[in-house]
């Protein structure tokens, strides 16, 4: 699933900056007293140190995809330094594997005689989402109370219930999405993934979203029922198709996740003040046309 904080993570590419992040988020857990070295520059072979009564501590922070190889690196260059450190610690914004980084620790403790501790991109996270989320904002600028990020929590706990939704709201919405785009403009041009965890994917969509999904399905019966009863005739239900993607690809361009997709698409097709029925039905529809292949698509870069 999409994560921002993870592909941030993934994406940073100013190795001072991340080490600053890795002190700061170091220092407030259980390595108060961190002692940066020479940040960014050439540091005798140790990004960071941390001595104190009971352990001397060395850190190495790496941005590099093959993590493990430069891990083996440091630990070679600490062990030529002769200085007897007990603990090796190591941070690196790739991810690792919770059975990889057992072998590892076992295998520094026999051939390095350290104690191993790896902050992976997955460990980061966890702290930068939960307990720091003023060093997110300054290193990743993702802000403290994502709006989009409410917006979402919002959406799912107004349909998480699992509300059945009626012909008449189905209908009083289908209608009211068909008058936002009179004019026909063709929009065969776009490609939809078939796969429903492929869209996922592709459209950098969070847990968040795929739990509404999972909780408005219960509604898809519906509004199968409701397209077929003929109260839209084919050419209505072409020009319903036709405003969603419009409006979709109004959108698609000017975000950078299928999350913030969504909800400017919801906050577009729904009148400012609508009943708790009307909006369940707006939910409905645009996750049920998501389900099934109608509207979105992959995300495309600005």
């Amino acid at each position: 699933m999409y994560n921002e904080t993870i592909t941030k993570l993934e994406q940073f590419t100013d190795i001072v900056e991340f080490e600053r992040l890795c002190c700061d988020i170091l220092s407030g857990l259980k390595y108060k007293g961190i002692e940066p070295q020479s940040t960014g520059r050439k540091d005798g072979g140790k990004d960071a140190l941390l001595i104190n009564e009971e352990n001397k501590v060395v850190f190495h922070f790496s941005m590099r995809e093959d993590w493990e190889k430069k891990m083996f690196e440091d630990l070679d260059t600490v062990k030529a330094m002769n200085k007897a450190f007990t603990n090796f610690v190591f941070v690196t914004n790739r991810a690792t594997g919770g059975i990889k980084k057992d072998n590892l620790k076992q295998r520094v403790k026999t051939e390095y005689v350290m104690n191993l501790d790896i902050f992976d991109q997955e460990r980061i996270r966890v702290e930068l989402d939960n307990n720091r989320k003023d060093l997110r904002e300054k290193y990743l600028k993702i802000s403290k109370d994502s709006s989009i990020d409410t917006k979402i929590h919002e959406i799912y706990d107004e349909v998480k219930n699992g509300k059945e939704i009626n012909f008449e709201a189905l209908n009083k919405v289908a209608k009211e999405i068909i008058a936002l785009q009179k004019e026909y403009k063709d929009s065969s041009g776009i490609q939809i993934p078939l796969d429903i965890k492929e869209k996922i994917q592709i459209n950098k969509l969070s847990n968040t979203f795929e739990e509404i999904l999972k909780a408005e399905m219960v509604n898809f019966h519906e509004i199968d029922n409701y397209l077929r009863s003929g109260l839209l005739n084919r050419q209505e239900m072409s020009k319903m198709l036709i405003s969603l993607k419009l409006i979709y690809l109004k959108h698609k361009h000017s975000f950078d996740n299928g999350d913030q997709i969504f909800t400017a698409m919801l906050d577009e097709i729904k009148p400012k003040k609508c009943s708790d029925e009307d909006y369940g039905a707006y939910c409905a529809l645009l996750c049920y046309f998501f389900h099934s292949c109608e509207v979105f698509e992959s995300v495309v870069p600005r």
